[in-house]
């Protein structure tokens, strides 16, 4: 039961820390914007890379920050979408999809578009 309680203030501390940061900064550290339960939609600034071999074995690319850190394992239904910025800055709009992160990685956003941006 405890372990239940202490999942649940840290899951109710990360949301609000996500909403209360707002819109992508100017470094190119890709923060939600909007809500962030599964299914709505989000945008976040940051550079797509094609998945390596990982410790998870989810999404066919991944977000990174400026930094190299992957912000989000990415998937999408229209198979040529991310591959159009590959290593570019880029805004990504689309939805966290429910039962993620898995395995330690990170949360898997299903992503509906994306447009260039500097990072």
């Amino acid at each position: 039961m405890a372990y239940i309680i202490r999942t649940i203030l840290l899951l109710a501390c990360l949301c609000g820390l996500l909403i209360a940061c707002g819109e992508p900064d100017a470094t190119g550290t890709a923060i939600p914007s909007g809500a962030t339960s599964a299914g709505s939609p989000i945008t976040i600034r940051g550079v797509i890379q094609r998945r390596e071999v990982t410790s998870y074995q989810y999404g066919t690319h991944t977000l990174l920050d400026t930094a190299g850190r992957t912000l989000y394992a990415l998937t999408s239904d229209d198979s040529g979408l991310l591959n159009r910025h590959l290593s570019e800055g880029v805004l990504v709009t689309g939805a966290l999809r429910a039962g993620y992160p898995l395995d330690g990685g990170p949360s898997l956003l299903v992503v509906s578009a994306t447009s260039r941006s500097s990072p």
